[in-house]
């Protein structure tokens, strides 16, 4: 789906749209399937954006009760987070390859699959880099819209000191 659409979607849904740009909305919502299930879609994407947010500041007010920490002995190394963080790309990159395919979006098809293919060779050259000692791992995230929302896993962003792009 392109980005104009998506801010099309996201106006419409907090009611920054014009009258005449609502009915037009509103019309070819009626009239045009793939443009409804594109808005569906959006639109339960936004609600689970808006539900994560919701979590992490009910985990951020129980973070704030002061509880007595346990010392886990089980510690795992950067290889791990940096092959779980691979996986999860690739989880992802997948599941979005098998949607586009079958959606039949032939560019956004071939955008994913040069995707995969610079990730798996990037899997490459962490992993040998993982080997070198002293080494800092990095964790891999996608950009999903020009607002700045980010997909990542939770366990690499903790403790972080910086984000850098």
């Amino acid at each position: 789906m392109k980005p104009e659409l998506w801010d099309e979607i996201e106006k419409f849904l907090q009611g920054e749209l014009n009258p005449q740009e609502t009915s037009a909305f509103q019309a070819r919502l009626k009239s045009d399937s793939a443009f409804r299930e594109k808005f569906e879609q959006h639109k339960e994407l936004l609600n689970t954006f808006q539900q994560y947010s919701e979590r992490q500041a009910l985990q951020q007010r129980l973070n704030a009760i002061p509880l007595k920490k346990k010392h886990s002995k089980f510690r795992i190394n950067v290889k791990t987070y940096a092959v779980a963080a691979s996986l999860t790309s690739l989880f992802t990159l997948f599941g979005g390859y098998f949607y586009l395919k079958s959606n039949n979006n032939n560019d956004e098809y071939k955008a994913l699959k040069k995707d995969i293919d610079h990730i798996r060779t990037w899997q490459q050259v962490i992993s040998k880099k993982l080997s070198t000692p002293g080494y800092n791992a990095s964790v891999t995230g996608l950009l999903l819209n020009k607002k700045g929302y980010i997909l990542t896993t939770a366990h690499g962003l903790k403790g972080a000191d910086k984000l850098e792009g």
